[in-house]
């Protein structure tokens, strides 16, 4: 190879290998943050669920105190990912969870189909969530 040509598939190299490890940390980042987003669902930490929401979904779709009361009326007794689709060159996730929900008032058991929609936003370097917190008011 002459000089230029060299000097081209290194720089070609290099890009692709920085590509892959940034897609990588950003993977990494996925799982961590939908584990750390289940955790706090399973343990009915709603309003700290929250902050992994979107600020400018949020401003458009404010969560009500009344909204954060009645999922207050409920403990979660499942939580399973039953769907996960990697979306847009792997900067959305879409993935549909099956709530399993404990009425506290009455004691009855119910499910609940919970989708997520998530979104890498470089500007904050993470994974923010641009869908609600579960719906008890579904049917």
């Amino acid at each position: 190879m002459n000089r230029p040509s060299l000097q081209s598939f290194i720089l070609l190299l290099t890009g692709l290998l920085l590509t892959a490890c940034a897609s990588s940390v950003r993977d990494q980042s996925l799982e961590s943050t939908l584990r750390g987003y289940g955790q706090l669902i399973r343990y009915s930490q709603y309003e700290a669920a929250l902050r992994h929401h979107h600020p400018d979904w949020l401003k458009q779709n404010p969560v009500s105190a009344l909204q954060i009361n009645r999922l207050a009326l409920f403990r979660v007794t499942g939580y399973n990912v039953v769907d996960k689709q990697i979306l847009d060159d792997g900067n959305t996730v879409a993935q549909k969870v099956a709530l399993r929900l404990y009425n506290i008032q009455r004691p009855t058991e119910r499910n609940l189909a919970y989708d997520q929609l998530w979104r890498y936003d470089a500007e904050y370097e993470r994974w923010m969530l641009h869908s609600g917190l579960p719906d008890v008011t579904q049917r």
